[in-house]
């Protein structure tokens, strides 16, 4: 805005108010009219109801005369004489017109005329009494329109006054506040431009400009935050582990799903919310107080919830807030509780020590009946050839058990960590499961149990040929171990994507089957009928399937039999 602007706009506004003042003006003298109205008919009324005859003219000189510009005509009924007339200005004029005429046209109407005697605009009223005069009441125009007048002129002079002295006042606010307000944009001026903002006369079109820039920039920059917000989100939220910070209020300002997941909650529940709208356990407030007391940098608090065991990492960070002036030191401070899932960690740590446990066990027992008949032998306990053949024997047996079982911990290690020993081939299943079946054809022909293998289509599979060899030949050895001696039946089925292995054998109870690919894990079944079992079988092929992105499901009842199905 400049200086014309400025002069342009005091015109605008003194329209404006002139505009003003002639509705005023005349609002006032349609006030003043309808005033004057009332006032004529109000005296017309009067003055019909006590009108008799000519007798009264005197009567209603002394009631009327007083009433500044009002004048009364009063004519005989059915005749154009006049027999009153009250405040003819100068009585010497007399008007030859046909009054009985106007009279008998307006009674009980308003209407102007210009009167001859009075030498000016009059507004009449006429009605007529039950005596049959016609009584005419009327009042200068210009009576009416004095106070209209009077109020536009005072009106106008006081507008005027007025709108003069707002603009002058105007003229040196905006000259005072925009030298403010220029030092202001300067200093905004920095964010967008090299160049200074500089006064011209175009000033309030410049800093427009300026203003929009800025608001521009300010736009870009904050769509910049919200695409660094979100991909900072979406990088917490695809985390596996737990991000929760708190303000220095304990107020909840950023939360990811892991966290949500643990809490059982929604984001929306607990955002910009005391953190203790997230239900956590006391142990919660004792640690973040300790944290403000104890000045730590990071404290632990393990915690079990749903089943899971959690590790929860508190730290308090200061931050410089230079925005904040009410913080002490200009710093500001945020808190972190960091949560990581340690269940897993904390099942291996138990598998190892029952790893240990188990396979201590099962080697001790082999070893025990290895060490006792070496010692007979030594000791000379064994004499005949005979008792020595089958102390060597036992050895023999005991030594062979405990080295398959330690090749089986080792192979079960080696799946475990991914070890890939040989290169992959293509497997036929079917070829692979007769060459197994017929390896241990003894085995089958003393038990009595008859296996059928049905192929119903060609199934290849890529894979480690020892992986292949292990995988079927537990299944298969498993079901022979575990059938009914003389009337076990063992069905196989080979499809293009799938194997099965189903049998009548001593099956496993409903709860035990979820630990059966447990390593060292055997029913009391599974040990009656087959005590030198080592508990691992099921346990490599589960890590092979695992190795090879296959799955397997199981049905089975106790005393009816099991099926084993793989999906490749």
């Amino acid at each position: 805005m400049n200086k014309k602007q400025i002069i342009l706009q005091a015109f605008i506004s003194l329209f404006i108010s002139l505009l003003v003042l002639l509705t005023c003006f005349t609002s006032t003298y349609l006030i003043s009219e309808n005033e004057a109205k009332s006032s004529l008919k109000e005296y017309a009324l009067t003055i019909s109801s006590i009108y008799k005859d000519e007798s009264n003219n005197d009567q209603l000189l002394l009631r009327f005369d007083y009433v500044n510009n009002l004048r009364i005509t009063i004519l005989k009924n059915n005749s154009n004489t006049v027999i009153l007339d009250i405040n003819n200005i100068d009585n010497s004029i007399t008007s030859e017109e046909n009054r009985l005429e106007e009279f008998l046209n307006n009674i009980d109407k308003f209407y102007i005329k210009s009167s001859l005697t009075l030498n000016s605009d009059v507004l009449y009223y006429v009605t007529q009494n039950k005596n049959g005069y016609l009584i005419r009441v009327g009042q200068l125009r210009s009576q009416i329109i004095n106070s209209s007048i009077y109020v536009l002129i005072i009106g106008g002079i006081l507008l005027i006054i007025i709108n003069i002295i707002y603009y002058i006042y105007l003229y040196f606010l905006y000259k005072k506040n925009f030298k403010l307000l220029k030092n202001e944009v300067n200093k905004l001026s920095d964010l967008v431009t090299t160049d200074p903002f500089l006064y011209r006369e175009d000033g309030f079109l410049a800093l427009s400009s300026l203003i929009d820039d800025t608001r521009k920039l300010i736009i870009k920059n904050i769509d910049d935050l919200t695409l660094e917000k979100e991909k900072i989100e979406n990088i917490i939220n695809v985390l596996e582990e737990g991000i929760i910070v708190l303000n220095n209020k304990k107020e909840v300002i950023l939360i990811n799903n892991f966290s949500l997941r643990i809490l059982e909650t929604k984001k929306e529940n607990v955002i910009n919310k005391s953190y203790k709208f997230m239900l956590f356990p006391l142990s919660f407030e004792e640690k973040i107080k300790e944290l403000d007391e104890k000045g730590e940098n990071h404290i632990d608090l393990v915690l079990k919830l749903n089943s899971k065991d959690y590790d929860f990492i508190f730290s308090k960070i200061f931050v410089d807030d230079k925005f904040n002036e009410h913080n002490e030191n200009n710093q500001n401070f945020i808190y972190t509780i960091l949560i990581n899932d340690i269940t897993y960690l904390n099942e291996v740590i138990e598998m190892k020590k029952e790893f240990f446990q188990n396979s201590s066990h099962e080697l001790k027992s082999p070893l025990t009946t290895i060490i006792a008949y070496s010692e007979m032998i030594k000791d000379g306990l064994l004499k005949e050839d005979e008792e020595i053949k089958e102390a060597n024997l036992h050895i023999y047996n005991s030594s062979k058990r405990m080295k398959d079982l330690i090749q089986n911990m080792l192979y079960l290690s080696s799946l475990e960590n991914n070890v890939i020993t040989h290169q992959k081939i293509n497997i036929n299943v079917y070829e692979l499961v007769n060459k197994i079946i017929n390896e241990n054809e003894i085995k089958i022909k003393e038990k009595n149990i008859t296996i059928n293998v049905n192929k119903n289509d060609d199934l290849i599979l890529n894979m480690e040929e020892n992986d292949a060899d292990i995988l079927f030949r537990n299944l298969i050895i498993n079901a022979i171990n575990y059938v009914f001696k003389d009337n076990g039946k063992i069905e196989i089925s080979i499809f293009k994507d799938k194997f099965l292995i189903k049998d009548n054998g001593i099956g496993i109870k409903k709860e035990d089957i979820p630990n059966i690919f447990t390593r060292f894990k055997r029913s009391d079944e599974a040990i009656k009928v087959n005590s030198e079992g080592s508990g691992l079988g099921l346990a490599i092929v589960k890590h092979i399937l695992i190795k090879y992105n296959y799955k397997i499901n199981v049905k089975s009842e106790l005393n009816k039999g099991s099926e084993f199905i793989i999906t490749f």
